[in-house]
């Protein structure tokens, strides 16, 4: 009998790289990119919405707020200058909400932190 290794996820959201499709109206902030070039963290510009970002890396929005949750609570609201994490292993280390960091319950299923 075959067995498979199910996917792993976060918050029921398959993890996947962010890939950035670059700047646009409603997500115009700066990403930060690792050594491959994929998008591991975003610093929102202003007047920068959650959907819009989300769509510029290629990713659901819930999928963002539950990277997010740790530090930033459950919210998809966005204030300029915020840092979202779009790095599944940095999640309890990236993000802030309105210039502060909070300490909210872990998404399910976070893997192994760097």
């Amino acid at each position: 009998m075959r067995t498979t290794t199910p996917t792993p996820k976060i918050g029921g959201w398959p993890i996947v790289d962010a890939v950035d499709a670059g700047p646009r109206e409603y997500a115009i902030g700066t990403a930060t990119l690792d050594a491959r070039g994929v998008a591991v963290a975003y610093t929102v510009g202003s007047g920068d919405i959650l959907d819009f970002v989300a769509e510029r890396f290629g990713l659901p929005g819930p999928y963002i707020v539950a990277l997010n949750q740790i530090r930033r609570g459950a919210t998809g609201m966005l204030w300029e200058g915020d840092v979202l994490n779009l790095d599944p292993y940095t999640i309890a280390s990236v993000g802030t909400i309105n210039g502060e960091v909070l300490h909210e319950p872990a998404p399910t299923g976070m893997p192994e932190q760097r």
